[in-house]
């Protein structure tokens, strides 16, 4: 064992390193799906006994060279499985390369920018910013904020790129700001301030301050009563005098007045100011709502629709390339025995025909054979640019899952699977011990240990002959029949079939779920166990005419159902001139040869079954 270990370990060594050439050598069993390079010190693991123990290495080259001889049959049907899957991919590949590109781009221009520094994301990114949420819109944010709304137009930005002449000329001054991003700092606290453009004065005169403090519309209402107010042209004078009485021109004047200096007094009130933009933050949301990385991986899970295990709708992980682990929808059971049916059972071929045998199932030998034939086909895909991790388990299915006489199917139901994802087999970082790495569910959605499942063997012509006999396993149940307790089927309790397999020509498998020693059950009467009857039911529904072979010794033609070919004469075709042949009891009326529904009814053959108990076929 030890030789074999260093021969595998090294055979894998030599194909992950690039000293010499590698050695062709013993392949290492489950060597991708548990990412281990050498077989593991403990040998009790399934891993190790796989690879080590003679038994199971033998089974899963087996599954290697089944793989082999099939693997144009398995190929085709993986290829039909990824269509989408090789789109995608190709999508995918063309995303990559511009996301070299778009980073190379990004982390030149934004991906260095800090608050204080020289590199200024916003001249590089102005023509987004409307596109970039964090909240609000950025460039909402900024036209909220005391930052300029022309601080981010094009004609300004390139005035103030980094290396353009007005920064040229800043730095040169050895002023603050001494950067573009602090320029923009300064217009953002105010620090640096937007000269307002020139405009020449008018040539006008102004009132004396004191006059213009006093021009309001207290200062009119104040004024005392005048009782011979009155206007007169420039140049002209009067004495005025007061009284408790405006004169009526006394009293427009003073209204006209009023309504001068309330209007020279209605100053706009100031707006409240902006606030001021947090730069930093600013800076810090432009760089992460634009980098590549997550901006390209939301523009592939918009462009595909992602089904994990192809069931749960999710979102890709990453942008890397989608690998597929296909469903090889196949007994590999029915392939093993193309090669020989003695690799199921040794000896098969000495069972008897027109037999029925009970047998129970290896589940170590059905996971190390799966396991090579795993193996062996995640190689092939690989082999065949099949978008792989070698991780995947295509082939779960040892029988198969069609009903009897049914066209055949794999069901995808986890339940209906015969072994566990390979890359599963581990708890934790302890790799699991061989054996116990089922699928399949009990009727109570429970883990189902293969100790209690059986498998019904069959061989002879009666699957032939009826391909579709409904085959199932009813519960014993005592009772007393000619003075003695007799077991006998329980309608109330049945159990339909887990799988089905032939094997041709002549050789099929049903599995059932109970254990041997349950469908076995105790022949001592009224015990708690009667055991469990194995049923082949004629389908209701199929209709099939004719007569019995022969009656039972002493029954009498009683009925039409009584009814053999030697009342008929055994001729090669029925004369309906034949005359004497009624039932003891015709109660029906029916006549022999009268008319065609007459002999629908006498020769109607009713569905029949046939029970056969466990104890009578476990072998």
């Amino acid at each position: 064992m030890s030789e074999l270990k260093k021969l595998v370990d090294e055979t894998v060594k030599s194909t992950i390193t690039s000293d010499g050439d590698p050695i062709l050598g013993p392949p290492l069993y489950g060597q991708y799906h548990m990412k281990v390079d050498t077989i593991p010190v403990s040998n009790t693991n399934w891993l190790s006994k796989v690879n080590l123990d003679p038994t199971y290495r033998s089974m899963a080259g087996l599954g290697s060279n089944v793989v082999k001889r099939n693997q144009e049959k398995f190929m085709d049907i993986a290829w039909q499985q990824i269509s989408g899957v090789l789109e995608a991919n190709k999508q995918i590949k063309q995303l990559q390369a511009a996301l070299l590109t778009v980073k190379a781009i990004y982390n030149k221009n934004i991906a260095t920018a800090t608050s204080t520094g020289n590199n200024n994301p916003v001249g590089f990114t102005a023509s987004v910013l409307p596109l970039i949420k964090s909240g609000t819109t950025l460039k909402a944010q900024i036209k909220n904020s005391n930052l300029p709304n022309n601080t981010i137009n094009p004609v300004f930005l390139k005035m103030a790129r980094p290396n353009g002449p007005v920064m040229k000329r800043i730095n040169a001054a050895t002023v603050t700001p001494t950067s573009s991003s602090s320029l923009m700092q300064g217009f953002n606290n105010s620090s640096v301030v937007i000269a307002a453009p020139y405009v020449k004065p008018a040539a006008v005169s102004y009132a004396p301050q004191s006059f213009q403090n006093a021009m309001t519309v207290t200062t009119v209402q104040s004024l005392p009563p005048l009782s011979n107010f009155k206007l007169v042209k420039p140049g002209n004078y009067y004495n005025v005098s007061s009284n408790i009485n405006n004169t009526n021109q006394a009293v427009q004047f003073k209204q006209a007045i009023t309504n001068l200096y309330t209007n020279i007094q209605h100053i706009p009130t100031p707006a409240a100011p902006k606030p001021i933009l947090d730069w930093s933050s600013f800076v810090d949301t432009v760089k992460v709502k634009l980098n590549p990385d997550t901006t390209f991986l939301n523009l592939a899970n918009n462009l595909f629709t992602y089904y994990k295990d192809n069931a749960t709708l999710t979102t890709l992980p990453n942008l890397e390339v989608i690998m597929a682990a296909p469903i090889i929808p196949v007994s590999m059971a029915e392939a093993m025995a193309e090669i020989s049916p003695d690799f199921l059972m040794p000896g098969i071929g000495n069972l008897e025909q027109n037999g029925v045998y009970m047998l129970n199932m290896n589940q170590k030998i059905v996971e190390a054979y799966l396991t090579g034939a795993n193996y062996e086909m995640n190689r092939e895909l690989l082999w065949r640019e099949y978008p792989t991790d070698q991780r995947g388990t295509p082939l779960r299915h040892f029988w198969g899952t069609k009903n009897v006489g049914a066209t055949n199917f794999i069901d995808s139901d986890e339940k209906n699977m015969d072994i566990n994802k390979i890359h599963t087999w581990k708890t934790g970082s302890t790799i699991n011990n061989l054996g116990a790495n089922s699928s399949r569910k009990s009727a109570a959605n429970t883990p189902l240990s293969p100790s209690n499942m059986v498998v019904l063997a069959i061989r002879g012509e009666l699957l032939k002959k009826y391909p579709n006999t409904n085959i199932y396993m009813q519960k014993a149940k005592w009772q007393t029949v000619a003075n003695k307790q007799e077991r006998v089927p329980d309608d109330a309790n049945t159990k339909k079939p887990l799988f089905f397999s032939q094997i041709n020509p002549d050789l099929y498998f049903v599995g059932f779920e109970v254990s041997a020693t349950e469908a076995k059950g105790s022949n001592t009467p009224n015990s708690t166990n009667p055991g469990w009857f194995v049923c082949f039911e004629e389908r209701a529904g199929e209709i099939v005419f004719g007569a019995d072979e022969e009656r039972e010794a002493g029954k009498l033609f009683q009925t039409w159902d009584d009814l053999i070919w030697a009342d008929l004469g055994n001729s090669l075709f029925i004369n309906t001139n034949q005359t004497g042949i009624v039932p003891i009891g015709n109660d029906d009326g029916i006549v022999f040869g009268s008319n065609s529904a007459d002999m629908g009814y006498v020769l109607f053959q009713k569905p029949s079954r046939v029970f056969i108990h466990s104890n009578d076929m476990l072998i």
